[in-house]
């Protein structure tokens, strides 16, 4: 609780984000809704500390995901080291994200017969693995993933496919917070705090040690945000959106596929979709009424 306090007294937020944004961006709903508060999770009997992506899906994710909205509409799916989608029977084609306890992806949990058949198309489905922890051949890994996603949109079509690339995630934690002169400048922070604070029991790991986002930015500035790229069938051309949320985007895709999400928190963004192609299946505008910074 000291530390809790503390954190709101510095106004600290953000303390891991990945994978409850890559929930989110799938569900609709914010995680105290899904379920994936962090990356991890401690199991309270034991005091074993699990990753949630190592969980299967029915463990991890407890809302209902686009995966699932697709795949009961009767259409193929696919993912492509998605977090969170270890055994999702909502998925025909998955490399899933999932670690080896020695450290490292595990190229067991794919799609039965899926790597065969990649191997047997010449997609290098192995180097994806092979290269993963090598933050200088992460693109090559990236191409591999890429060339997998694409060798099974080309044979099945899918009518929904979420891909993960690590490439630009890797560059800024590798070059950013984690390169060794941010270590120097952040030890010598924490030498100069033991100084002018040696009484105060926080000072071994003290909370304003690491100010930035673990990718080296402050999550909460503007400027910081990422941008939203829609494009293709159904997509109107030039719309230009205002604020987008995570939230959003599912109902939007669905939509898309002239389908509807129920239970989401979002909106469905119907500035970006071209009108007719609300005609087969008009989608329902979530009840959630937003802020007023948002689409």
């Amino acid at each position: 609780m000291p530390c809790a306090r503390r954190t709101v007294a510095y106004r600290y937020r953000s303390l891991c984000l990945t994978h409850l944004s890559h929930t989110t961006l799938i569900t609709g709903v914010r995680p105290r809704l899904h379920g994936v508060v962090g990356n991890r999770v401690t199991v309270r009997r034991t005091g074993e500390r699990l990753l949630f992506t190592n969980l299967t899906r029915r463990e991890s994710v407890k809302a209902a995901t686009i995966f699932d909205v697709v795949k009961a509409s009767g259409r193929r799916t696919a993912a492509f080291f998605r977090p969170e989608t270890r055994s999702d029977a909502a998925i025909d084609d998955n490399v899933a994200e999932v670690f080896r306890v020695e450290g490292g992806p595990d190229p067991r949990e794919v799609t039965p017969g899926l790597p065969d058949e990649l191997r047997s198309a010449d997609v290098p489905i192995d180097a994806y693995y092979a290269f993963y922890d090598n933050p200088y051949a992460q693109g090559a890994g990236d191409l591999a993933l890429t060339q997998a996603a694409a060798h099974v949109f080309e044979r099945r079509k899918p009518a929904f496919t979420a891909i993960h690339l690590l490439v630009t995630d890797k560059a800024q934690h590798e070059f950013g917070p984690s390169h060794y002169l941010s270590w120097g400048a952040l030890t010598a922070d924490i030498e100069t705090h033991l100084t002018l604070d040696p009484k105060n029991s926080s000072t071994a790991r003290r909370l304003m040690d690491e100010p930035y986002h673990g990718h080296g930015f402050l999550p909460d500035y503007p400027e910081m945000y990422p941008v939203l790229v829609l494009s293709g069938s159904g997509i109107a051309r030039g719309a230009r959106l205002g604020h987008v949320r995570n939230i959003d985007e599912p109902p939007t895709i669905a939509a898309l596929l002239g389908l509807e999400m129920r239970g989401v928190e979002g909106l469905v963004l119907r500035e970006a979709i071209r009108q007719r192609a609300f005609s087969a299946a008009p989608p329902r505008r979530s009840a959630h009424r937003g802020c007023g910074r948002c689409v």
